[in-house]
């Protein structure tokens, strides 16, 4: 039996792409699967041996240093035959285990130079500079490692000429995990948004939104900060606002099973316009029709699946009318929430995923 580590200093015990999809995935291909991760300790029913190393309180400076230290001793001590690690900061410690000859993976959930561009809290002038170097850095690093994954065709891509062993293993919905939604039961004047909250994720034009629809917003999830929170509570549209923080999978489906809707309106930022982000996956797992940012990438799955509408994520009224378009038509929503099922059930789910992640490691052990 393999034995296998995962490690993470940014992402909880319970991320649902490492825990659920890949360390499950590959406890179920009769691996010995530990998951070494930073923070709260979860409860989860798993046969994947979690370790849980306490995080460090303070800026995210220390994160990336102190609690990314910590995170690597642990999964060093585990002495896997293979290392998979999933955080940028931590391509340092996945380059001085290849050095002492352990097989190291990369996930790269996102594309961080893109990404760096559109931080608010990095200073603009900084921003194009720290994203070169950083690209550079990634590429030499990734040269070290026995493999690497990306979460998008286009990350995947960017990694291919620096790693013989590459794959791109999408964040696609399990379809067991909703299962007990039921797409017949009666839905209530409400729409729903589920994942990280800040303002280039579109909070902002949602709440504008809701002062013009005649529904409320289940919103679930962590607010990037204080002032983000503090700036829409005092908007007017907050009042249709039901506020749900940090919600669990069991709570995710609840929420789902009650939407008439699920909104993904991330800015178009340079991360974000090829980005493939889950809740779009799970609004259309769920049966619920989409109202997605109109990029290139998600209007080809929206529109040629027929799942949802796609709209300018800047313009509050075209979100709005959107809304209310679905909220008016409840035959056509109907007909779009099972487009979505149906898309799911035939192509984007992580059954396919699942093979492309064993076949990887076969490759590599």
């Amino acid at each position: 039996m393999k034995r296998i580590c995962h490690f993470t200093s940014a992402h909880s015990g319970n991320d649902i792409r490492i825990l659920v999809k890949e360390c499950e995935s590959l406890v179920e291909a009769g691996m010995d699967v530990h998951l070494v991760y930073a923070g709260a300790k979860v409860k989860q029913n798993t046969k994947v041996t979690m370790h849980c190393i306490a995080a460090d309180h303070g800026d995210r400076t220390k994160r990336m240093v102190v609690t990314a230290r910590k995170v690597y001793r642990t999964a060093l001590s585990i002495n896997a035959d293979l290392y998979h690690f999933h955080d940028p900061e931590l391509l340092p410690y996945g380059v001085w285990l290849a050095m002492k000859g352990k097989k190291t993976v990369y996930d790269s959930h996102e594309d961080l130079p893109r990404q760096i561009l559109s931080k608010p809290w990095i200073k603009k002038y900084i921003r194009k500079p720290l994203a070169w170097g950083v690209e550079k850095f990634e590429n030499v690093c990734v040269k070290n490692f026995a493999g690497v994954i990306g979460a998008t065709p286009l990350i995947t891509e960017r990694f291919a000429p620096f790693s013989k062993h590459h794959a791109n293993i999408n964040n696609y919905p399990r379809l067991d995990e909703f299962e007990s939604i039921d797409t017949d039961v009666p839905k209530e004047e409400m729409i729903c948004y589920i994942g990280g909250i800040s303002l280039i994720r579109g909070i902002e034009e949602m709440v504008t939104a809701m002062d013009k629809v005649n529904a409320r917003l289940s919103l679930a999830g962590t607010f990037e900060s204080p002032a983000t929170r503090l700036k829409v509570s005092a908007m007017s549209g907050w009042d249709k606002v039901q506020e749900m923080g940090q919600v669990d999978r069991r709570q995710v489906g609840n929420i789902l099973n009650r939407a008439k809707a699920g909104l993904v309106l991330f800015h178009p930022v340079p991360n974000h316009i090829n980005a493939q982000p889950n809740k779009l996956f799970e609004y259309m797992a769920a049966g619920i029709p989409v109202i997605a940012s109109n990029f290139p990438l998600w209007r080809e799955v929206v529109e040629k699946t027929g799942c949802g509408i796609c709209v300018d994520p800047l313009n509050a009224e075209a979100i709005a009318e959107a809304i209310q378009s679905i909220l008016n038509d409840p035959l056509k929503s109907k007909k779009m929430g099972e487009n979505g099922k149906r898309a799911i059930a035939e192509t984007f789910n992580w059954n396919s995923e699942r093979e492309k992640l064993l076949s990887f490691y076969r490759e590599i052990i």
